[in-house]
């Protein structure tokens, strides 16, 4: 049985058939159920120790290889659950606070074990709305998992549309800002000044490859072209939410480039394309007013939108922090203090679960 055992260990070979009902009688080996079968998942005086041998080494048979994929693709669920967690704010009104994953709570072995017992549960999707289970197992919670999962992808896809769509708005918001200092009063100002007329691209790119840009703009106009922004800290730098990940803040700093010939303009668009957002720029203040007031009355409507759009998914999240019912025979609810129900779900699948399938599958059963 090999070295370091503390006890002494007597090889056995355990027949088992039909293979059906191996999971009935490898669980039953777990849980110390060898001399009596019981209906209660609880362990019995009778521990057992037991180490399995993996007969089935040289061939790598594994009939219950699909079982153990399904367990690993729901622990990776679990897993993908909790990093998005850690993206939300636990607290919707502060974006700057802990993540949702510190609503989480673990610990509360006793809850999942009754949980266990009664093999009847209930899950609060909502005030209104409540789903129940008469069996916890396997299948039930994994199709449990993957409804809740569909629905989460699908709310955090429209959720990163409307603050990609918000952060648009705030960006040319911002570039207006910038323009409203550096264009004329109006577009014949130039001309009585008698001054050479340039076009001007205006965009707003991250703040990180600001320095790359303006070597980019420098080497393909040849030096004919001048890019202007302001510093670190100033009216051009400003930060928004990141869409993929809103407990992150992305430093953003809006730029225009003056260019001479349409040609090398065209060319610059399409340089200054590749790493950053263009804009159109205002040619005179009144110009910027008048756009800056159109997007001000599009502004409210979508942030009440991201608003709307994260609170949904938030809901559906929290389902997730929050924990189960557990009903007694009468359906009548058990109190007691719970885990959350994504942790009752990692030892159902990680620790009981995959004790029991991991197993046969290096036996020859």
């Amino acid at each position: 049985m090999g070295l370091l055992r503390s006890e002494d260990m007597t090889h056995k070979v355990l027949s088992i058939g039909p293979a059906m009902d191996a999971k009935k009688y490898v669980e039953a080996i777990g849980l110390g159920r060898v001399r009596k079968w019981e209906d209660t998942p609880y362990p019995s005086t009778d521990l057992v120790e037991v180490q399995f041998e993996d007969m089935n080494e040289g061939e790598m048979k594994r009939q219950y290889k699909k079982f153990v994929d399904r367990l690993s693709e729901v622990d990776r669920m679990l897993k993908a659950f909790r990093d998005m967690m850690a993206k939300y704010p636990a607290d919707p009104q502060n974006p700057n606070g802990p993540g949702m994953d510190s609503l989480i709570v673990a610990g509360q072995i006793g809850s999942y074990l009754e949980a266990r017992k009664q093999n009847r549960i209930q899950i609060v999707q909502s005030k209104d709305n409540s789903e129940e289970f008469s069996e916890f197992s396997l299948q039930t919670i994994e199709n449990y998992l993957s409804s809740v999962k569909s629905s989460v992808d699908k709310l955090q896809d429209e959720n990163v549309k409307v603050m990609q769509a918000e952060n648009e708005i705030l960006q040319e918001l911002k570039l207006l800002e910038f323009a409203e200092k550096a264009v004329p009063k109006n577009t014949s100002d130039d001309l009585k000044e008698g001054l050479l007329i340039v076009s001007a691209i205006g965009a707003v790119a991250d703040t990180q490859k600001m320095t790359l840009l303006r070597r980019k703009v420098w080497k393909a106009s040849g030096g004919k072209a001048l890019l202007k922004s302001t510093g670190p800290g100033q009216d051009g730098d400003f930060a928004v939410s990141d869409p993929k990940n809103p407990a992150q803040r992305l430093q953003k700093t809006a730029f225009c480039v003056y260019v001479t010939g349409d040609s090398l303009r065209e060319r610059l668009k399409r340089l200054i394309a590749a790493d950053a957002t263009l804009y159109e720029w205002p040619g005179d203040k009144e110009k910027v007013k008048l756009r800056k007031k159109e997007l001000e009355d599009r502004k409210a409507d979508q942030q009440q939108a991201v608003e709307s759009c994260s609170q949904v998914l938030h809901a559906e999240l929290g389902v997730l922090t929050g924990s189960m019912t557990v009903l007694n025979e009468s359906g009548s609810p058990i109190t007691m203090k719970m885990n959350s129900l994504i942790e009752d779900f990692r030892l159902f699948f990680t620790t009981r679960e995959g004790s029991v399938w991991n197993p046969q599958s290096v036996r020859a059963i």
